[in-house]
């Protein structure tokens, strides 16, 4: 499954997303019952929070806010559905995948 961030604010690429529009349904059946599974047991015991809360606590990726990144990610979602997204963006539909380093090691710890 592919998560595209055409926007490096959370709130602004929820309100444009295809799959958040009514009627809108997830093509992965499966993806969708292990993602609610994950995020009910997750709920249990995670604490909350907002994309500020986030980016203080050093929670966000170093590429978030990457204009190169985000503009990668509005092409591809124009290649995707022209139709839909062309109302949102303007860039060129045939743009490079702009894939930003990890900063995770191997072991899943930054810094390891």
């Amino acid at each position: 499954m592919q998560s595209f961030l055409p926007y490096p604010d959370f709130a602004a690429t929820a309100a444009v997303s295809r799959s958040a529009q009514p009627g809108r349904r997830w093509g992965a059946d499966t993806c969708r019952t292990t993602m609610l599974a994950d995020l009910r047991t997750a709920r249990d015991i995670g604490v909350p929070r907002n994309q500020a809360e986030l980016t203080r606590a050093g929670a966000t990726p170093p590429w978030l806010g990457d204009d190169a990144v985000h503009r990668s990610h509005r092409s591809a979602l124009l290649r995707k559905d022209p139709g839909y997204y062309a109302q949102y963006f303007d860039e060129p539909a045939d743009l490079p995948y702009v894939w930003p380093a990890s900063d995770r090691s191997v072991g899943g710890e930054a810094g390891e």
